[in-house]
């Protein structure tokens, strides 16, 4: 579980990466030696997606003053790291409209100038599905729906993402402090994350709300 409830005082958001080429496909791509290649990072859609999010970090930033910096950590897997680079690009290059009484007159600096990647951000591992249609998606869900520590079909358990995933927020949320923190990853890693947000059971991960290509969603704590 998370180390510290409530969080410090960092502020956590997730972004799935934008469409991809595999989301196209309609394929599940996890494979470390073919998902970090460009031939599966996004799709023209998912570009323009990405740019999108950027703004709407932007946006969150410029209306929350008692946030002192931004951080983005991506997973290395292509979809991932090209929407984060698309969000840190659109950060730093584009002017903003200040608009407002509210609003703060600069954006606060980006942790170590660069986005931050994090192999422990991976896509989950989906075995004997890998580079098969993405409808075999349920049939790992329903599985994850009766036991979190289940590798049928050599499937990464639902156990083994969270206990990674929050491995990475634990670390950067002490090493931080006032952040906003962006962890741009991918569907079932995400997911599985809020969970142990939410002091939920792993295996209701797919009760959540599902999240949508690069869509931003801050990942509050339940007490």
């Amino acid at each position: 579980m998370l180390s510290r409830l409530p969080l410090k005082t960092n502020k956590i958001f997730a972004l799935r990466h934008g469409q991809s080429r595999a989301n196209v496909a309609g394929i599940i791509c996890s494979d470390p030696s073919i998902a970090t290649t460009a031939e599966f990072g996004l799709s023209e859609t998912g570009r323009i997606q990405a740019i999108q999010a950027g703004h709407a970090v932007a946006d969150v930033l410029y209306n929350d003053p008692e946030i002192e910096g931004l951080c983005i950590i991506s997973s290395d897997f292509a979809r991932a790291y090209e929407t984060a680079e698309a969000v840190r690009n659109v950060y730093q290059t584009t002017p903003h409209p200040i608009e407002g009484s509210n609003r703060r007159d600069n954006l606060p600096p980006l942790y170590k100038g660069q986005v931050i990647v994090d192999i422990r951000l991976r896509e989950r591992c989906f075995g004997d599905f890998d580079m098969q249609s993405d409808g075999n998606y349920p049939f790992v869900w329903d599985d994850d729906a009766k036991d979190s520590s289940h590798t049928l079909h050599q499937v990464e358990s639902v156990d083994s993402v969270k206990s990674r995933a929050v491995a990475v927020v634990n670390e950067y949320d002490a090493l931080l402090q006032d952040h906003m923190i962006i962890l741009v990853a991918h569907g079932d890693v995400l997911q599985i994350l809020q969970t142990a947000f939410l002091q939920m059971d792993g295996r209701l991960h797919r009760s959540l709300e599902h999240l949508e290509t690069a869509k931003l969603r801050r990942m509050d704590i339940s007490t």
